[in-house]
């Protein structure tokens, strides 16, 4: 339920980043048709505004422009508003404005009464694209000869009345105008170039002012950070999604459990009944089943190894995951150990109230002088004289000996399980670990607990 939660609001974040852009994309772009920033007297022109419903055209000095209220179209893109008949004093800057009081951008027109214009785009070029600027008479549509002049310069002269830039650049930016023998000049136009990094869309539109001409009207948006936010997004939204995936239908969990097989027949043979009873056996688990994960007994040593491991890790299912490692812990299972450096007896000495234990390594079991000398030098130096004492041979004293004892030589076989004959060198480890684990029962550490009972004595 959070993954999908998290997948739907990364969802809806990036629809309304997307949302965002094309609003604000569309709302500052205003096009016009045809693509000239010079016209003759009474010659139409259709404004296209890009990502409003409604094309209300502003002009700089006039104002609105009431024309638009009979000659509002919809478009794929937007709306569009056409002025039949333009005069001079329709020449200046357009935009249009949004709902939210922003300002397209603006497109500058002259309109003249004279018989020869300049058409030269009156949007921004591409830097590296090829322009054509032509020289035309209002009196003859047939090609006639031209000159053309930059900032008032003459810079070329052609037969057929056009001006190719074959890859414009910001150094050809500036003032326009040309000239035709007999005819007259046309006003000054700036032509305007974009760097190529910006992004082009390319738009189409039907020429009003001609009977089946088509335009190719081409526009910039600058390439925005957006872009990479919202892809990363998307990226992060598909990882997301596969990751449910993953974790909804890879639904067999596998893991293994050693068992310690009681071994019979001869003591030839017994080395290899040990060897395949540590052998592990494998269970596969559907995660409908659950339920029988919870099978696995929680004992005191996976109590006591998630306490240690809790200390400085965390994660949901920690006391799971450990149970199901001891369980399958193939080093727990196998209890093989041999003599180590001439110890073969192992002394175990245990506080009753705290569970503080002691453990010695001996060579053989000790006599009754043996173990009061193994007290003194091992126990009464540290703690005093004991109460009470309660000896005996084997771990079957009573059940908290057993329990330790258990408790000792499965710490002992994990510790050895890579050199078993080094097993003497651990029980200082081994004693550590013990005593500063806390109690399966008490949930307090073994050390913790004597010291404050000698603080209260």
């Amino acid at each position: 339920m959070e993954v999908t939660a998290l997948c739907i609001t990364m969802l809806m974040i990036v629809m309304m980043l997307l949302c965002e852009h094309d609003l604000k994309a569309d709302a500052a772009s205003l096009h016009i048709g045809p693509n000239r920033a010079q016209f003759f007297e009474y010659e139409s022109v259709t404004f296209y505004c890009e990502g409003v419903s409604y094309c209300e055209v502003v002009h700089e000095s006039k104002g609105k422009i009431s024309s638009c209220n009979k000659t509002n179209k919809r478009t794929s893109t937007g709306s569009s508003c056409t002025v039949t008949n333009i005069y001079t004093d329709d020449s200046g800057k357009y935009w249009f404005e949004t709902g939210g009081g922003n300002k397209s951008n603006s497109v500058n027109i002259t309109v003249t009464t004279g018989s020869v214009i300049l058409e030269i785009p009156a949007l921004p070029v591409m830097e590296g694209e090829a322009v054509t600027l032509t020289c035309r008479n209002k009196m003859t549509s047939s090609q006639t000869s031209a000159d053309f002049y930059y900032y008032e310069v003459f810079i070329s002269n052609s037969s057929t009345g056009n001006m190719i830039i074959n890859s414009v650049s910001k150094s050809d930016e500036g003032l326009y105008k040309c000239s035709i023998s007999g005819a007259g000049e046309s006003a000054e136009s700036r032509l305007t170039v974009r760097d190529s990094e910006k992004e082009t869309v390319t738009t189409s539109f039907k020429d009003t002012s001609t009977t089946s001409s088509k335009e190719m009207v081409t526009f910039s948006s600058t390439f925005n950070p957006w872009i990479i936010v919202t892809v990363l997004l998307l990226l992060l939204l598909i990882c997301v999604g596969l990751l449910h995936f993953v974790k909804s239908y890879w639904h067999r969990v596998v893991f293994y459990v050693s068992t310690l097989r009681p071994g019979s027949g001869s003591a030839g043979n017994q080395t290899d009944e040990d060897e395949s009873s540590c052998r592990p056996v494998y269970y596969i688990l559907d995660l409908d089943d659950t339920q029988q994960l919870g099978l696995v007994p929680e004992t005191a040593s996976a109590f006591r190894t998630a306490a240690l491991i809790s200390q400085r890790f965390w994660w949901p299912s920690l006391k799971e995951d450990v149970k199901l490692y001891m369980a399958a812990c193939r080093t727990c299972a196998c209890n093989k150990t041999p003599p180590s450096n001439g110890n073969n007896v192992i002394m175990t000495v245990v506080d009753r109230f705290s569970n503080l234990v002691h453990i010695v390594s001996l060579p053989k079991l000790p006599t009754a002088s043996e173990t009061a000398m193994l007290l003194v030098d091992h126990v009464f130096n540290l703690h005093g004289l004991l109460e009470d004492i309660l000896s005996g041979r084997g771990p079957q004293i009573d059940g908290q000996m057993e329990q330790i004892n258990h408790e000792v030589e499965t710490l002992l076989r994990c510790m050895a399980s890579s050199s078993p004959s080094t097993w003497s060198q651990q029980l200082s480890w081994i004693e550590y670990s013990h005593n500063s684990l806390p109690l399966f029962a008490l949930v307090s550490t073994a050390t913790s607990l004597h010291s404050s009972w000698i603080s209260q004595r």
